[in-house]
C-alpha cells in the first residue's frame, strides 16, 4: 500500500495553491517520509514485518507523521483514513479480501480522503 503515501504526496504537491497545510514544509517532510517507507520496505524485505496489517501500520505512522509536519488543518479526516486503511491490511491478512478486491477498496479510501 505504499502506493497510498505516493498517491498522497504527489497530491498534496501538485495542489500548490490549496490551503490547509505549510507549503513551507513540504519537501523536508517528503524527503523524511520517503526514507522512512525505504525503512519499512527493509524491515519487511527482512522478515522483520510479517503481515500486511504491520506493514500498513508501519506506513501509516510515516503517513500521521507526514501530515503532522506539514500541520495539515483536516487531521481527523487523516484519522478516518488510517482505520479503514489498517481494516483493509486486516482483512487481507485474514484472506476476505484478494489483492485485487484490495486494491480497489484502497483506491475507494484513497478517493474518499481526497473527496473529504
Amino acid at each position: 500500500m505504499s502506493r497510498i503515501l505516493v498517491i498522497t504526496l504527489s497530491a498534496l504537491i501538485l495542489a500548490g495553491c490549496a490551503t490547509g497545510y505549510d507549503k513551507s514544509a513540504m519537501r523536508g517532510a517528503a524527503a523524511d517520509a520517503h526514507q522512512a517507507i525505504d525503512r519499512c520496505k527493509a524491515s519487511r524485505a527482512a522478515n522483520e514485518i510479517k503481515t500486511q496489517a504491520e506493514f500498513e501500520a508501519c506506513e501509516l505512522v510515516v503517513a500521521r507523521a507526514f501530515f503532522t509536519a506539514i500541520k495539515m488543518k483536516k487531521m481527523d479526516g487523516f484519522e478516518a483514513f488510517a482505520i479503514r486503511m489498517q481494516a483493509l491490511a486486516a482483512d487481507r491478512d485474514a484472506k476476505r479480501v484478494t489483492d485485487r478486491q484490495a486494491r480497489s477498496r484502497g483506491g475507494e479510501i484513497v478517493y474518499q480522503f481526497y473527496a473529504d
